[in-house]
């Protein structure tokens, strides 16, 4: 065999031979590309994966909807004037007229006292739909009466001895939508540079009950009582809104206002809460804010009249988890 035909036959073994192994493929992988189409083919591949929403667990793809559970501990006072019906408890007696309002801190019953709080929040795209109450409860044996009328069927003088119960609980139901939505760091010139501050606003609809149940006693000189539970609901509107600054710190604040006056009963309202919450884990939250409620709340007239004209306000705490 002629010498430079036996060198092409080695030649051509060696490439056969390279051809078949993992480094061949890679770089014939790599020189596929080069083929007309190829480079922009992957080129197109990398934006369809980058615009592709990551996958979820199981293989689908991520979804917007959440749900948030939010057990806190509220802090509230109680403010304001009371009054009661005269027809009822021990009765009116020989009373014909409705009774004198009294301010609730001439019973004592305005301390700050542990209420049990919370709220859940269901979330998809521009959708917020939450459901926040809380039950304060003030309950007061022997309390020396601060000041002297008639509080609907009972005659106090100072220094009166009185039990009192006072409940008073709140509950909401909101439907949110999102009506404004910026990210200051994407949208500025420098976005690399820029601050992670992130500014959400809903608007809200929906109502807002009250569950009211007051007894007060007199122990001394004589026994004779005084009570009323009375429900009620109005509708609300407001304003919700969430500034994140940082993804692990960010300021939440809500108010909302409702009414419903009706002949022989009628409600009014206003609510503002703030909250400062700090993000250790992207499903868990930890949160510090006050609340104000401020309501109106009127039944029945003349011997039957139940008014509360006051606020239940103070500072609340508790955790947020995500799902």
């Amino acid at each position: 065999m002629p010498l430079q035909t036996l060198r092409r036959f080695y030649a051509l073994a060696a490439i056969t031979t390279l051809a078949h192994t993992p480094l061949a493929h890679a770089r014939l992988g790599e020189l596929s590309f080069r083929e007309p189409g190829g480079i922009e083919g992957a080129r197109s591949a990398e934006t369809t994966a980058a615009n592709t929403p990551p996958l979820a667990e199981g293989g689908a793809q991520a979804s917007d909807f959440s749900v948030r559970f939010e057990p806190m501990l509220f802090f509230p006072a109680l403010s304001g004037d009371l009054k009661l019906p005269v027809r009822s408890g021990t009765g009116p007696g020989s009373f014909t007229t409705a009774g004198d309002s009294f301010e609730v801190d001439d019973f004592n019953v305005d301390e700050s006292r542990l209420s049990p709080s919370g709220r859940v929040a269901i979330a998809s795209g521009d959708w917020l739909v939450s459901f926040w109450g809380f039950d304060f409860q003030s309950d007061v044996d022997r309390t020396s009466v601060g000041s002297a009328g008639r509080l609907g069927g009972i005659v106090f003088v100072v220094g009166d001895q009185a039990n009192v119960d006072f409940d008073f609980g709140s509950y909401e139901l909101t439907v949110g939508y999102r009506v404004y939505d910026r990210d200051f760091a994407k949208q500025s010139a420098s976005p690399e540079q820029a601050v992670d501050v992130r500014l959400n606003v809903h608007l809200l609809a929906g109502a807002r009950l009250y569950d009211t149940s007051v007894k007060v006693e007199r122990i001394t000189p004589t026994f004779a009582s005084a009570e009323a539970e009375h429900t009620f609901i109005e509708p609300i509107l407001g304003v919700r809104t969430e500034l994140d600054i940082t993804q692990a710190f960010s300021i939440q604040v809500q108010g909302t206002g409702g009414t419903l006056p009706l002949d022989d009963t009628s409600s009014y309202s206003f609510d503002i809460s703030a909250s400062f919450h700090y993000r250790p884990v992207v499903w868990a939250d930890l949160f510090i804010g006050y609340r104000l409620l401020l309501v109106s709340l009127e039944d029945g007239d003349n011997l039957d009249a139940f008014e509360f004209d006051g606020t239940v306000a103070g500072l609340f705490t508790g955790f947020t988890i995500r799902f």
